[in-house]
């Protein structure tokens, strides 16, 4: 029961590994590898001794057996270490005890016993197997693979071939030496030929090391087991896209989606195929999926706003970019994106403005944008550019009673109205300071971009 464990356990290793990924679950595997060792514990009967009257030490070790028979493995432990104490040169007790700890993961304890049981007997296979278990889980992947190696290259017996083997892949697996894990598995897949999930570790390896005609013949073998599993898409994808084939590896991503729509990876392939092919609607629908489940990914925002930006869609842009300052307030390059969402919006914006809705506008804005101050200021940049003085004058208005201390926009509004003869809404402007001169008309503007930068900043 316990060697199915291990196999099934070790099996599943082998398929969450992804080569290169750092986080590889080493710690499964490793203590997988550590019981591999214990199938076996301790025999079925108690110690043989001839004579009239058993010595202490024999019921001891009767009663440790036992224990473990039980699966009382920490109890039993406890009865080894009282035999060790009187009775210290039993090899046979201290490999049992050494079985235990490496099934409980007591790695230190396994290896100060092992010291002793190697050093007695250097050459034991089964010896050399638990040291490569616990050079495996102490990290140190190096002696583990070439104690492996050793007992690959010396011993090869068929009981324990699998569990040498798979001792091979996950040490040479850490080591990242592909050549010899794929090696290893396909000496594996013989022994195990239907191991679904060893045939996915082979294909992912076989494409770590672009070797196509490998991971070709894998994914066929796999094919009986389910041809329409989101694993077997994912392979078939990455096959075709490493060929060069990505409208091929497209139809499966494609597939998967159908199967798992909230498969970010996915999402964030096709992504990046539709950007590639300049498909700017498309993209954007799976980069606004990946958003929908990253919504704080700045990077995403801002690769939102600008397909949004790009396919006429200021409004929407332009609160993309403002939430994006939120996170991230010192980016420069998306404050000016921003600004050209806010000149993009406001554009669109200017007939009411001409036509005298500049007010009823800055209502409805609320339900547009979150920066409705940054469109009438890009409005208002418009119209000066166009000589537009009277809607001018209608957008500062606005501008001025939403931000009563912007001097600037002040001195430029109050010439304005002087000037246009509007002497009533020049007084209500006027209340609003505490105290004002009118100054001499001067070419100074409200701070913003001059028609020529202006175009400069759109190209």
């Amino acid at each position: 029961m316990v060697r199915t464990l291990f196999g099934a356990i070790i099996g599943l290793y082998l398929f969450t590994y992804t080569p290169g990924a750092v986080a590889q679950d080493k710690k499964s595997a490793s203590y997988h590898l550590l019981a591999s060792n214990s199938i076996s514990i301790v025999p079925d009967r108690d110690i043989q001794y001839e004579g009239e009257h058993a010595p202490d030490w024999k019921m001891i070790w009767d009663q440790a057996r036992e224990l473990s028979r039980q699966k009382k493995y920490k109890e039993a432990l406890v009865q080894y270490e009282l035999l060790f104490g009187q009775k210290d040169n039993i090899d046979e007790a201290r490999w049992e005890y050494t079985s235990i700890s490496l099934l409980l993961n007591r790695v230190k304890q396994a290896q100060t016993q092992l010291d002793i049981l190697l050093f007695h007997d250097p050459d034991n296979k089964k010896y050399i197997r638990a040291q490569a278990a616990v050079s495996y889980a102490s990290h140190n992947f190096l002696h583990a693979a070439e104690l492996y190696q050793k007992l690959y290259d010396e011993y090869e017996p068929e009981k324990d071939k699998v569990q040498i083997l798979e001792g091979l892949v996950a040490s040479y697996q850490s080591l990242e030496e592909w050549e010899k894990v794929l090696q290893f598995i396909e000496e594996l897949l013989l022994l195990k030929p239907a191991q679904r999930e060893l045939l996915i570790q082979a294909i992912k390896v076989g494409l770590q090391l672009q070797q196509h005609q490998k991971v070709e013949a894998f994914l066929t073998r796999l094919e009986t087991f389910e041809s329409q599993d989101t694993i077997f898409l994912q392979l078939k994808s990455q096959l075709a896209d490493q060929m060069g084939n990505d409208e091929k590896a497209a139809v499966y991503w494609q597939q998967i989606i159908a199967i798992d729509p909230d498969n970010g990876k996915v999402h964030k392939q096709l992504a990046k195929y539709y950007q590639r092919h300049s498909n700017v609607a498309m993209e954007l629908k799976h980069v606004e999926l990946l958003l929908k489940n990253n919504p704080g990914d700045a990077l995403l925002i801002e690769r939102a706003a600008d397909l949004n930006l790009r396919l006429k869609r200021a409004d929407r842009a332009l609160d993309l970019y403002h939430y994006y300052l939120v996170i991230l307030p010192s980016k420069d390059e998306v404050v000016r994106k921003k600004k050209l969402a806010q000149r993009a919006l406001a554009k669109e914006l200017l007939v009411l403005v001409d036509n005298n809705q500049g007010r009823t506008l800055w209502k409805d804005l609320l339900k547009v944008t979150n920066d409705r101050l940054g469109v009438y200021v890009a409005m208002a940049s418009l119209l000066r550019e166009n000589g537009n003085v009277k809607s001018l004058a209608d957008v500062l208005i606005i501008i001025y009673e939403e931000n009563p201390d912007d001097v600037e926009v002040g001195k430029e509004l109050a010439l304005l109205l002087q000037e246009q003869g509007r002497t009533d809404e020049l007084e209500k402007i006027l209340s609003l300071q505490n105290t004002y001169v009118i100054p001499t008309p001067t070419v100074e503007n409200f701070p913003l971009k001059s028609a020529t930068e202006v175009s400069e900043l759109e190209n």
